[in-house]
């Protein structure tokens, strides 16, 4: 039988192991690829317009978020402390607002332009609520990217319950408490629901 030690170190690397793989740096450029794939006519155009949703929605933060680390402004690259969010927002918001304006220039398709706009409108939701109470940002990008994935890639609501060990995770290694996951995730996922599923239909 494995001791309570063992139990707790697996648990605890499990955890991170989950952190890690479902964290937005990792999911949004695998989520676009797919997306944008999806929506695209041509190799080149996939690139093209690949690239750009990159370099706005994780490029900007990521920049802004590990210059701030160097320089000692911010904690860590995950921002675990409330007041430290307001920064990594707004930079997150300029990146967004960028790539949605960017995809209706170059005339992307238009469920790549609605899905832009859907995500810059559901984060100035997160960056409001987390001036006061520290909403997950992990639980809420999934959330908009499965909403992305059943509506463009008609993926089964089945892939809802990875949510689930994403809470967990969180709340296992003291990042957020499981409401602030489980509420991130529902923001995350039904606005931008909705919003797609309108879209389609127009």
């Amino acid at each position: 039988m494995p001791s309570n030690v063992t139990i707790a170190l697996w648990k605890a690397r499990a955890a991170w192991i989950l952190s890690g793989l479902l964290s937005p740096f990792v999911l949004v450029p695998l989520f676009s690829a797919l997306f944008v794939l999806e929506l695209t006519a041509d190799r080149w155009e996939f690139l093209r317009i690949y690239l750009l949703c990159v370099a706005c929605s994780v490029g900007v933060p990521a920049v802004y978020v590990g210059a701030n680390v160097y320089v000692g402004r911010i904690t860590d690259i995950h921002v675990r402390l409330l007041e430290q969010r307001r920064g990594p927002f707004r930079a997150g918001l300029v990146g967004l607002f960028v790539q949605a304006t960017a995809l209706w220039y170059v005339k992307a398709h238009p469920m790549l332009v609605a899905y832009g706009f859907c995500v810059f409108f559901s984060g100035l939701a997160f960056a409001y609520i987390s001036e006061s109470w520290k909403i997950s940002v992990h639980t809420g990008t999934l959330g908009s990217l499965l909403a992305g994935a059943l509506v463009i890639l008609d993926w089964s609501a089945w892939w809802l319950l990875l949510e689930m060990p994403l809470i967990w995770a969180r709340a296992h290694r003291r990042r957020h408490h499981p409401q602030q996951g489980l509420v991130g995730a529902v923001l995350g996922f039904v606005p931008t629901w909705l919003c797609l599923i309108f879209s389609s239909k127009l």
